[in-house]
């Protein structure tokens, strides 16, 4: 991804690209992108069936503006806008609280992927996103961590 880009990690159109590649050829399961400031990130396919469901109505068009990544009025972008907002109040850097979201919308919207980032070791580690209630009397208020814990 460019250096200008908005977010440096997958862009919208990056999860539409990869759905239409493997509608083309199901033996695609893996999708990498290299970020701007060098990381690496992959997306895999964990659950065939629930990535073709989600994908099969979505268009790019419904859900990406003109820059490529999700329009903010959808929900998923407004999702992602939502989780990357609260962990950056938290300390996160703009970019891990971006991967965060989108680790986290993977997950709500059960969209059948898991999302990786290569370490300094070479090794993909998966990224995971729990969302609580910390207080039970503010029920919209949400809290959202990165957990060691799969939870697809």
């Amino acid at each position: 991804h460019p250096k200008n880009a908005g977010n440096k990690a997958f862009s919208g159109a990056d999860f539409f690209s990869f759905a239409s590649a493997n509608k083309a050829n199901p033996a695609l399961k893996y999708y990498l992108v290299k970020s701007a400031d060098g990381s690496l990130y992959a997306l895999n396919i964990t659950d065939q069936s629930a990535f073709s469901n989600f994908f099969e109505y979505k268009t790019m068009s419904d859900y990406t503006n003109s820059e490529r990544e999700f329009k903010i009025e959808s929900d998923i972008g407004g999702d992602i806008y939502t989780v990357k907002s609260d962990l950056a109040k938290k300390g996160k850097s703009k970019q891990e609280s971006y991967e965060l979201a989108l680790a986290f919308v993977l997950k709500k919207y059960n969209m059948g992927l898991g999302l990786s980032k290569m370490d300094s070791n070479g090794d993909f580690k998966p990224l995971f996103v729990n969302e609580t209630t910390p207080d039970p009397q503010k029920q919209k208020k949400k809290n959202y961590e990165k957990t060691d814990n799969c939870n697809l």
